[in-house]
């Protein structure tokens, strides 16, 4: 992996940030296993962020060469969803690994950005559906890699 420097995505850190304390800010009730936790400040934010690159930096290759240092998990103890700070909408994921040959890690698109997941959840997203399109999102990876190798 190469060197990363976390000051290269402050600013979008930042605005990261920001979208998760907003999450927070709703009753877990409502968001389930979605739920960041508690609001925090900037600077535990990016103490985690340096958690997650230093832990990204120990991983064998197959997992290095998926998992990238500007991907903000959201919840603190579970990296299940993330954030991409790459894309300036910060589309909202999940990651699944495939345990079939091929192996290998895919992206499962949640929200196509953090700020229509937040409008969502304004809203009074049904996160039971919101699961449910994970869910689906992985089926669809597993389908399309078991054709792809039985080809």
């Amino acid at each position: 992996m190469t060197h990363y420097s976390l000051s290269n995505w402050l600013e979008f850190f930042g605005r990261a940030h920001d979208g998760i304390n907003l999450i927070a800010g709703f009753p877990k009730s409502q968001l389930w296993r979605f739920h960041p936790g508690e609001e925090i400040l900037l600077e535990q934010r990016i103490a985690r962020q340096e958690r997650w690159i230093n832990h990204i930096a120990g991983l064998e290759e197959l997992d290095q060469n998926f998992f990238m240092p500007y991907w903000v998990p959201i919840q603190e103890n579970m990296c299940e969803w993330y954030i991409d700070l790459s894309d300036p909408a910060f589309p909202v994921f999940s990651a699944y690994f495939f345990e079939e040959e091929p192996y290998g890690w895919y992206k499962n698109i949640i929200s196509n950005s953090l700020a229509d997941l937040i409008l969502s959840i304004e809203n009074g997203a049904d996160f039971e559906s919101l699961i449910k399109k994970e869910n689906q999102g992985t089926l669809d990876i597993i389908y399309r890699e078991l054709a792809i190798r039985n080809q």
